[in-house]
């Protein structure tokens, strides 16, 4: 009599098991949906948005200047300039508090940007990448997010105040 009933009572737990198996498929697949994107909803036209894997030692870094909440560039001595994109907006990061990097191998994609944000606190971002620019780009990259006048625009006020100073006044 037990034999039989064990056997019964595995068929009907087989039973609820494969009543149950659309369920969890479909929760699975909305779950691993949902992980898998990314809140990286930038502009495709920003030229911050293509990412890098380069490394530099944090003992190399010389200054750093905030492009946006996302975005900043490090100048590394002797080797030039590095872009390094957040994971994360960093909003209480400035330019006059001091920043840090945690990371096994220097700071690389991966590591993590240390800081005092505006509360007082000490905040952590992780770094989404870093790589190195060049003039140009660097040029760029602070026109775009307004730290510098564009060539273009610095020409044209220079013909406009050239302009202005052929005309004389009558008395």
């Amino acid at each position: 009599m037990p034999l039989r009933w064990f056997f019964q009572t595995d068929k009907l737990m087989i039973d609820k098991w494969f009543s149950i198996q659309p369920f969890i498929i479909a929760l699975s697949c909305i779950l691993i949906g949902c992980a898998s994107t990314d809140d990286n909803y930038g502009n495709p036209d920003d030229p911050a948005m293509i990412g890098g894997n380069d490394c530099v030692s944090e003992k190399l870094i010389r200054s750093y200047e905030i492009l946006d909440d996302r975005n900043l560039i490090i100048e590394v001595a002797g080797r030039g300039n590095y872009l390094v994109g957040l994971r994360t907006s960093a909003r209480g990061l400035d330019e006059y508090r001091p920043i840090g990097f945690l990371g096994m191998a220097g700071v690389c994609k991966g590591s993590q940007l240390v800081f005092y944000g505006s509360s007082g606190r000490q905040e952590m971002v992780r770094l989404s990448s870093i790589r190195k620019i060049t003039l140009g780009e660097l040029d760029a990259l602070l026109v775009h997010y307004g730290k510098k006048v564009s060539d273009c625009d610095q020409t044209t006020k220079a013909e406009e105040e050239d302009y202005g100073a052929e005309i004389e006044e009558m008395d």
